[in-house]
């Protein structure tokens, strides 16, 4: 996803939400759905994932803003007949941010959410080229731009 614009404060994720997830929140935030959100105004990863709560993930914030091509990767491990994992990995200009994080057997769909007046990104959901292509092999990339 490409940051065309970030309006007033800068307040935009891109990220993974289940089906039902609020519409008035971000990724990662909605208290009554899974989710995970890579955020730009802070830089960092929230998590939600059923009764866990909002983890937050980094260390060392990885803001994003203007000009910045921001990604959500997903790849699906299958573990046995019946299960399967999901590795979320983020990006920011090409490189991993934060630790990559593991969902078994959830249904997830892209998101991105996005606050302030004025804020503005162009999303790839594979329909063109990807501007970059992260560590790992995606069975799936969102969101990223060309």
């Amino acid at each position: 996803m490409k940051i065309i614009a970030c309006g007033h404060d800068g307040v935009i994720a891109i990220g993974l939400t289940s089906q039902g997830a609020r519409t008035d929140t971000m990724p990662g935030l909605d208290d009554d759905a899974d989710g995970i959100g890579f955020h730009g105004d802070e830089g960092k990863i929230y998590d939600r994932q059923g009764s866990w709560g909002n983890l937050v993930l980094g260390e060392h914030p990885e803001r994003f803003t203007t000009g910045d091509i921001v990604s959500c990767q997903v790849t699906r491990v299958q573990t046995d007949g019946l299960h399967f994992l999901r590795i979320i990995r983020f990006g920011k200009n090409g490189e991993n941010v934060g630790p990559a994080r593991y969902i078994e057997n959830a249904a997830l769909y892209p998101s991105v959410g996005m606050g302030p007046r004025g804020a503005r990104v162009q999303t790839n959901l594979g329909e063109d080229k990807f501007a970059y292509k992260m560590q790992g092999t995606a069975i799936y990339y969102c969101a990223l731009f060309n």
